[in-house]
């Protein structure tokens, strides 16, 4: 296992062939989702901070009182990311399903 590369061009590599592997064809630029994916897999995207401090769940709850205040008493179910590491907004779904919060970042 020592002789194997351990640095993002090989993980590039490896994404491009199993994409391949797997979908007998190139990645293009369309948004289809699994193309999507790859290209957030093999960008900068997937190590901005941003983006890995709100892919976990538990860290979605620790930002969205951050930036609603944890006086607001929001029982999140679910959260909804919009465009979150481009500025956009973030939709969260309570307990109560007729209320929605949008909360700009």
């Amino acid at each position: 296992m020592q002789c194997i590369p351990n640095n993002r061009p090989f993980d590039h590599f490896v994404a491009f062939i199993t994409f391949l592997r797997l979908h007998r064809r190139l990645p293009t630029n369309k948004l289809l989702f699994n193309d999507v994916l790859y290209r957030i897999k093999t960008t900068d995207k997937i190590i901005d901070p941003l983006r890995v401090f709100v892919s976990d769940k538990e860290f979605v709850k620790l930002y969205v009182k951050a930036v609603a205040g944890s006086r607001t008493g929001l029982k999140i179910q679910r959260v909804l990311m919009l465009g979150l590491a481009t500025g956009g907004p973030l939709l969260i779904c309570t307990r109560d399903p007729a209320s929605m919060h949008i909360i700009q970042s």
